[in-house]
This record gives structure tokens, C-alpha cells and sequence, in this order.
């Protein structure tokens, strides 16, 4: 229901998409499942195979582990969650999760949102970035508390 009035599935499907865009930057979510704003991501469904794709190949324990981002064990991923996912995400989507992108405060002072790491700069190179639905994915798996 929306706003005193019935939709039907396909309506409520519709509405859903040009949510998405909007908070994706307008890029195409086409193949984007409509329910991602309704479900809480875990790492094993969903941010797990985001990044055994796109990060694994420098940041596992049965490869590289460059600059101490192990990514391929819950523990590891969850405690890295704001640098993987700062450094992974578009600069405009920032502020729509800034409270959870802080990195732990220093010395009692509170950090703006992605201090301290490059904004968008993974993966390096000519490797392919990470889909606005992919983005999306793993930001609310961290807004949502970063389930296993």
C-alpha cells in the first residue's frame, strides 16, 4: 500500500527499481533484484560472493593479503567492513550511509565518514568496479549491522 492506495505487484516491483536508481545514482539496476531495499544482506548470501569475485585475488588467506585485508572469512570482513566498503563504493553514495561508514573515532574524536581511505579506489586498475547493485549490497550490509 502506498499512501492510502493498493498496488499491485508489478506497480510495487516498478516503484522499487526507480528507488534503486535513485539511490544508486541512476545507474542501470536492470538485473538488480527489486526486493534489495527490503532484505538485510548476510555476508554468506550476498556480500561474500561480491567479493570472492571482485577482491579475492589480492585480499584472501590463500593468496596475497595486501595491506592486511583478508576478505574470504566473515571475521576479517566484518572488521575491515568500512574500509572495504569505502574504498569500494561511488563518492556520491557516501552520504546516503555516512554514519555507517565512520571509522572508529581516534582519541575520543568522532571521523567524518571514509576518513583515512580512498574513496572508490577498488578494485585498482583496469579490473572491472563493482555494480551500482553491488554498491548498494554492500552498503546496507553494513548499515544493517553486517551480518554473517
Amino acid at each position: 500500500m502506498i499512501e492510502g492506495k493498493r498496488v499491485g505487484a508489478n506497480q510495487a516491483a516498478g516503484i522499487a527499481t526507480c528507488v534503486l536508481l535513485v539511490a544508486c545514482g541512476g545507474q542501470d539496476l536492470s538485473s538488480a533484484d527489486p526486493d534489495l531495499l527490503n532484505t538485510t544482506p548476510s555476508y554468506a548470501r550476498d556480500v561474500r560472493p561480491i567479493l570472492r569475485q571482485h577482491c579475492e585475488s589480492c585480499h584472501a588467506s590463500y593468496g596475497p593479503i595486501l595491506n592486511g585485508v583478508e576478505l574470504d572469512a566473515y571475521q576479517s570482513a566484518y572488521s575491515n567492513r568500512v574500509r572495504v566498503v569505502c574504498t569500494a563504493v561511488a563518492e556520491d553514495r557516501v552520504s546516503d550511509y555516512a554514519d555507517a561508514l565512520r571509522p572508529a573515532p581516534r582519541l575520543g574524536v568522532e571521523r567524518p565518514p571514509c576518513d583515512g581511505f580512498a574513496i572508490d579506489s577498488m578494485p585498482p586498475g583496469t579490473q572491472p568496479r563493482l555494480t551500482a547493485a553491488e554498491q548498494l549490497v554492500l552498503l546496507r550490509w553494513t548499515a544493517t549491522g553486517a551480518n554473517p
